[in-house]
């Protein structure tokens, strides 16, 4: 009795809200201004693969000047989220196989081997939501986002039963 599976995983995430510095009320952030002249969407994260190669400079993913920043007190036009501007997918394959050895007729053995983030693919942090900040829409940091593992993970094992 032979076993074996493979679970692959692609999270795209939806749309980013957008943020400036400043809170007109409490537990909140002021929203930019929309200018709806600039069509919205984002680049491929091959510019941010790029980026962190040294190929190219910064990974602008969102164009920076689809949205302006507001005066204190002044509250903005911008949605609550916007579905064009995306973040990375987070690519998490995990591997398990699995091999039954019959030795004579009272014993058997399991060899088991298990893998996570099988491929070990660089997990791109999201861009920055500020428009505020200098590197609006621009990926800055790269590194597991949230609790996904950030390196290549396995297990082997060998049961007897009898």
């Amino acid at each position: 009795m032979d076993g074996s599976s493979a679970r692959f995983s692609i999270i795209s995430r939806n749309g980013n809200r957008i943020t400036e510095n400043g809170t007109p009320f409490p537990n909140g952030s002021n929203r930019p201004n929309r200018d709806p002249s600039v069509a919205l969407s984002t680049a491929s994260y091959s510019l941010a693969r790029d980026h962190f190669t040294g190929k190219a400079g910064p990974a602008q993913m969102w164009n920076p000047k689809g949205f302006q920043t507001t005066t204190q007190y002044v509250l903005g036009n911008a949605t609550r989220t916007y579905g064009e501007l995306r973040n990375p997918p987070l690519y998490n394959e995990s591997v398990n196989v699995r091999k039954h050895f019959h030795m004579g007729e009272r014993f058997q053995g399991i060899c088991k081997w298990i893998t996570s983030t099988r491929f070990n693919r660089t997990q791109f942090q999201n861009p920055d939501n500020n428009a505020s900040n200098s590197t609006f829409g621009q990926v800055i940091n790269k590194g597991a986002q949230g609790n996904m593992p950030q390196n290549r993970q396995g297990q082997a094992s060998f049961r007897i039963e009898f």
